[in-house]
């Protein structure tokens, strides 16, 4: 595709440029921004360090830039002045440096920087809602590898009657699959670039400045890194099953699951967790983490992904395999980004993460939704976390009857809290 971009007042160019690409069956966008803001390049560096693919300064451009994604060229139509383009045409190329990066490399003998988005795929989208004129709300699954939208399959919720949900495929998984992607790109700063460009093409699809954002499980990591650093977009977070010290989750789960089959009488289990010293040992703790006793025993006891779900593999894999909403290629590669996902560079992030140390505020209202049977995300880390963290507005509701997924265990409970974050939200 082709963008083509008039910053003079002749539309007829434009015209005939438009009847140009229509016989050469190239596609074009054209935008007429003779009467669009478009400010000089201050030089400030933030698209760079601290706002890494978004400029500081907020006028117009933006509206060329998010298109500049997705094209394959750009044509700019300038006046000249003093035998080059005028101070318009330049600021539209200065102001392209956000989609660069600030490391260099050299292309046939010429030092040039490296594009931040030269590894773009489309990433796969599912809207759900029940009257557009809701709210949106952008979700951020676990995972990574598993699609949040499975578990809507398998456990119905009251979200699309509440909110106009956008469940997306984080890349390489399910719907968004790719085999070519190099999984050490998929670190923290790719999660959140991404959700940053489905959040824009939410916000320009359904006309609103501001979204819903919520997380679950891993998607809580990508979901608060990303309100931290751009919490214009967003009017509340809601944190399902936060994310807090995952060594301390995982230590306090063990814990308690081994005590859970002592006063149960399991012996075998009991030795099966003896043969982890996950207290004292780094690599026994990633080898856990990785066994299948973990999930077996969470699901067991009904601590897992939901207080009802046995056992993994017959309670999600199969029926993950006749989801009708995916086609059979998809539902293939579901399983193929789940075991890609395994290789993501994030995951040494994730486990390094310390939410009270590394954000212990955000600008953004923010509401807890906890489950109190959860063991995935310690149930009381997450409590103590929402005592911690400094917002302009927070609140924490805890689902008596919920292990992981709250909102998809108990229904009517969900109603409930979720009209009235709405009313909160709306009278802040």
């Amino acid at each position: 595709m082709v963008l083509i971009v008039n910053t003079t007042e002749d539309k007829g160019i434009t015209s005939r440029l438009r009847q140009y690409a229509l016989d050469k069956g190239i596609e074009a966008d054209i935008v007429e921004a003779s009467d669009m803001k478009i400010s000089h390049c201050i030089g400030c560096n933030h698209c760079w360090l601290d706002t890494p693919g978004e400029c500081s300064v907020k006028d117009d451009y933006e509206v060329i830039i998010r298109k500049l994604l997705k094209a394959d060229q750009m044509w700019v139509i300038s006046n000249t002045a003093l035998g080059f383009i005028d101070h318009k045409g330049k600021n539209v190329y200065d102001r392209i440096l956000p989609i660069l990066t600030m490391n260099l490399k050299f292309i046939k003998g010429q030092m040039r920087h490296i594009c931040r988005y030269d590894n773009r795929v489309d990433m796969g989208l599912i809207l759900l809602s029940e009257d557009v004129s809701n709210p949106v709300l952008i979700v951020c699954g676990g995972g990574p590898g598993i699609p949040q939208y499975l578990l809507e399959e398998l456990y119905p919720s009251v979200l699309p009657s509440k909110f106009t949900v956008c469940y997306w495929d984080y890349r390489g998984v399910c719907t968004s699959y790719d085999p070519a992607l190099d999984p050490s790109t998929m670190d923290t700063d790719r999660f959140v670039e991404d959700t940053v460009a489905v959040t824009d093409y939410l916000r320009d699809r359904f006309g609103c400045d501001k979204v819903y954002i919520m997380g679950h499980s891993f998607g809580t990591y990508v979901a608060l890194q990303t309100v931290s650093r751009y919490p214009e977009k967003y009017c509340c977070y809601i944190a399902m099953s936060q994310v807090v010290d995952q060594r301390r989750s995982e230590i306090e789960a063990y814990d308690y699951m081994r005590q859970r089959y002592v006063e149960l009488g399991d012996e075998n289990m009991v030795s099966r967790f003896d043969e982890y010293d996950i207290r004292n040992s780094h690599e026994d703790l990633i080898l856990y983490c990785s066994s299948g006793l973990r999930d077996e025993a969470m699901h067991e006891l009904g601590v897992g992904t939901a207080r009802d779900m046995d056992n993994v593999i017959e309670d999600l894999f199969f029926p993950s395999l006749r989801v009708t909403s995916y086609t059979q290629g998809e539902r293939i590669d579901l399983w193929r980004g789940k075991a890609l996902s395994k290789h993501f560079a994030e995951d040494t992030e994730v486990k390094a993460f310390n939410a009270m140390e590394d954000i212990p505020s955000i600008e953004v209202p923010i509401v807890f939704v906890v489950g109190r049977y959860d063991m995935t995300c310690c149930a009381d880390l997450q409590q103590e976390y929402y005592e911690y963290i400094e917002a302009p507005y927070k609140k924490l509701y805890v689902f008596e009857e919920s292990a992981h997924s709250p909102l998809y265990e108990e229904s009517e409970r969900a109603a409930e809290v979720l009209d009235e974050i709405k009313e909160d939200i709306t009278c802040i």
